[in-house]
C-alpha cells in the first residue's frame, strides 16, 4: 500500500474516543437487532457476540461504536467498515493489516486490539477503550486557553503557564515516542504519526492509535 493512501476509518474515526463519556450500560441500548449483509451496523443493535451502545463516530470508509462485548462482559471500542468498502480488497487489506499489526504489539502505550472477524459480512476490529483527548486537541486547547483574557492577566504567570505546558506534552511526545520505539523493535513503522493519532488519557498517558498504515520490516518501500 502507498505510504500516502490514508484511510478515513482508521483516522477520523479514531480520534472520536474523545471525551466518549460514561457508557450506556447494555440494559439501557434497547433491544438488539441483526444487521444486513455487507452492512454498517446501527447503534443499539446486536453485532455478532457485541451489542453497539453508541456511535462515537465516522470516518469516510467506517464507523467506531462503544460496545459491550456479552462474553467477557467489557466494554469496547468497535470498528466497523462500511459496506462499500467492505467490499474493497484493498480497504479490507489495510483494515486487516491495522488489527494484524496492533495485534503484534504488546505496550501500554499502544492500544490493544483484543479481537478482528467478519460479522455478516462486514469486517470490524474490538479493541481497548481509550479515554482521553487527542494529543492535537489538547494543544488546541492549552493554545486557546493561553491567548484567552483570562490566560492574559498576567504575562509572568501566562509564561510560566506556557512553559508548564510545554514540558507537560514534551513528556507526553516522550512516552509515544518509547511505544513508537517498542513497534520499531517487533519490526513495524507506524508511517503516519501526528498528534491526531495520539489519545492523552485522563491520567496524562498517551496511546498511539491507527497502525493501518503499519510497514513491516523495517524496509525502506512498502507495498
Amino acid at each position: 500500500m502507498p505510504s500516502r493512501d490514508r484511510d478515513p476509518a482508521t483516522a477520523d474515526a479514531d480520534r472520536t474516543f474523545v471525551n466518549a463519556g460514561p457508557p450506556t450500560p447494555p440494559e439501557t441500548a434497547g433491544p438488539p437487532t441483526a444487521t444486513g449483509p455487507g452492512s454498517a451496523p446501527e447503534s443499539g443493535t446486536r453485532f455478532g457476540s457485541y451489542v453497539l451502545l453508541e456511535e462515537l463516530g465516522r470516518g469516510g470508509q467506517g464507523r467506531v461504536y462503544l460496545a459491550h462485548d456479552a462474553r467477557l462482559n467489557r466494554r469496547v471500542a468497535l470498528k466497523a467498515l462500511n459496506a462499500g468498502f467492505a467490499a474493497d480488497p484493498r480497504a479490507r487489506l489495510r483494515f486487516e493489516r491495522e488489527a494484524a499489526a496492533a495485534a503484534r504489539l504488546n505496550h501500554p502505550g499502544v492500544c490493544t486490539v483484543y479481537e478482528a472477524g467478519v460479522v455478516d459480512g462486514t469486517p470490524f476490529i474490538a479493541m481497548r477503550l481509550v479515554a482521553g483527548e487527542s494529543l492535537a486537541d489538547r494543544i488546541a486547547r492549552r493554545r486557546a486557553a493561553a491567548e484567552s483574557a483570562e490566560g492574559r492577566l498576567a504575562e509572568g504567570a501566562s509564561g510560566a503557564r506556557r512553559r508548564a505546558d510545554l514540558f507537560a506534552e514534551c513528556g507526553v511526545i516522550e512516552q509515544a515516542a518509547r511505544a513508537l520505539h517498542a513497534a520499531h523493535e517487533a519490526g513495524l513503522v507506524h508511517r503516519d504519526v501526528k498528534p491526531g493519532n495520539i489519545m492523552v488519557e485522563p491520567d496524562g498517558r498517551p496511546v498511539v492509535l491507527d497502525f493501518g498504515l503499519a510497514q513491516d520490516d523495517l524496509s525502506p518501500t512498502g507495498a
